[in-house]
């Protein structure tokens, strides 16, 4: 529905919304259409947290690890550390998944069927390796703050979960067994 504004009028879906478009892919391809892009999908998910977790945690191990180079700053396990490592994280996950994005984006807005193989094949045919990447800037606009955000919770949370578990564990008291 989103692309639909750039096709040439004749190849334009027309659905009014949401509902009326799920009726139609029903009805015109059945449920199978609406599992159109499941495969590139589920590439794509894989290759995000993959590429977001393993380089969040690689970054933060480095930087907490040793001195930043020029700077000679030892960072420490805090609020800086986990938003610089967020931010690489994001650049890392929004470049693994840029490719996955645009042959996503071009399988789902295709009028006709057509597989990732040929999808990938006719652009790099026509635009070279490079559309490969297009759209990387709004994509890490999108996912740097989210990614960012994600981590900086997440730590807090792991923080909190440690701090509330070990005061259990000093304030509970000892429970004796009776026979």
């Amino acid at each position: 529905m989103t692309s639909d504004s750039v096709k040439p009028i004749e190849q334009r879906y027309g659905y009014s919304n949401a509902f009326h478009g799920l009726v139609c892919v029903l009805r015109e391809e059945g449920v199978r259409g609406l599992f159109r892009g499941l495969g590139t999908n589920t590439t794509r998910a894989i290759l995000m947290n993959g590429s977001q977790v393993g380089s969040y945690d690689f970054f933060k191990t480095f930087l907490v690890s040793r001195p930043l180079p020029l700077f000679e700053y030892q960072m420490r396990d805090n609020l800086l550390c986990h938003v610089v490592s967020s931010v690489l994280a994001g650049t890392v996950a929004t470049t693994v998944c840029a490719p996955a994005d645009v042959i996503k984006s071009r399988l789902m807005s295709a009028s006709e069927k057509v597989s990732p193989a040929e999808v990938l094949k006719q652009s790099l045919q026509k635009e070279g390796p490079s559309f490969l990447f297009k759209g990387w800037t709004p994509a890490f606009i999108r996912l740097g703050p989210n990614t960012v955000l994600m981590f900086v919770f997440y730590e807090q949370l792991k923080k909190g979960w440690r701090t509330m578990a070990w005061s259990q564990t000093q304030t509970l008291p000892d429970v004796e067994e009776s026979g």
